[in-house]
Parts: C-alpha cells; sequence; structure tokens
C-alpha cells in the first residue's frame, strides 16, 4: 500500500480466521485515493472485529507485532546454516553458495525454511537443502564439480 499513512489501523487486531487473504478485510482502492478495511466475515453485535494480517507464523507475529496466537495453523521456523569459517575448503563452498539463487541470500524473512503443513506434513525448503548439502561437500564431491563444470 504505497503512499497511504492509517492511524487507527494498529486497533484492529489480527486472526487466522478472519479471512483467507489480506485483499479479503483491507485494499486500497486508487479511485476514491482511500483504505478500505472489511469484514471478511459476518460479526454479530458487539463481537470483536478481526482482520487478517496473513499466513504467519508466530515467529512472525512476535517478531513484527508483537504477539502470538494459540493454535495457530501456520507453523514454520526460518533455520540458516553458514559454512564454518574453520572449514579448510570455506572459500569454495561460499563461492557456491554466492553463486547460485538458491544459496545466495539467506535473510530472515519469515518465509519459513522448515514449515508443516496440513496438507503435505514437514516440508524443508530447496534453498536450505541446498545450503546444506554445499556445507558438507568433501573435497572429492568438490573436486568432481569443478572437473563437470570444465566440460560445459
Amino acid at each position: 500500500y504505497d503512499g497511504c499513512l492509517i492511524p487507527i489501523i494498529h486497533a484492529a487486531n489480527h486472526h487466522f480466521s478472519a479471512a483467507n487473504s489480506l485483499n479479503e478485510v483491507m485494499r486500497y482502492e486508487q479511485s476514491d485515493k482511500c483504505f478500505h478495511i472489511i469484514a471478511g466475515k459476518e460479526y454479530d453485535e458487539n463481537e470483536q472485529f478481526f482482520i487478517f494480517y496473513g499466513p504467519y507464523t508466530n515467529s512472525k507475529l512476535l517478531y513484527t507485532y508483537g504477539f502470538v496466537l494459540e493454535n495457530n495453523p501456520f507453523l514454520g521456523i526460518d533455520f540458516w546454516v553458514n559454512v564454518p569459517k574453520t572449514d579448510p575448503l570455506f572459500a569454495q563452498k561460499q563461492a557456491i553458495l554466492n553463486q547460485n539463487a538458491l544459496t545466495s541470500s539467506q535473510k530472515y524473512e519469515f518465509s519459513c525454511t522448515i514449515q508443516h503443513t496440513e496438507s503435505k506434513g514437514l516440508v524443508i525448503t530447496a534453498n536450505l537443502l541446498s545450503t546444506l548439502r554445499i556445507i558438507k561437500m568433501t573435497e572429492c564431491e568438490l573436486n568432481e564439480m569443478n572437473n563437470l563444470n570444465n566440460l560445459f
């Protein structure tokens, strides 16, 4: 929401049951240059109104907004590792990590490198698996990879 200051938005609490997406409960309309807050469901009189910040884990909610939700269905953690500086192959491994899109950026963006979903169970992202695999490479594997790269 570019260029929009909403002084009372902090009064609306978040709950995962308020809507299925952020766009269901709030949007900026360019035509009237207004930010609209919309009830994502029917509310009874005097019932607390909630909005949906997004499908966020408790770690993101706590870090960004200062609260957690009991029974939050969005489960996951961000877990990143680095090549130990004491690794004799540090320079080679770090160079590989830096050259590849999956592994070049390890930012704490709450994208959940390890997550649990009802449908898939435990999921470890390709970014984390790739990083771990490179960190665990032996000298022989690095040499084989370099030999393959030299062929192309």
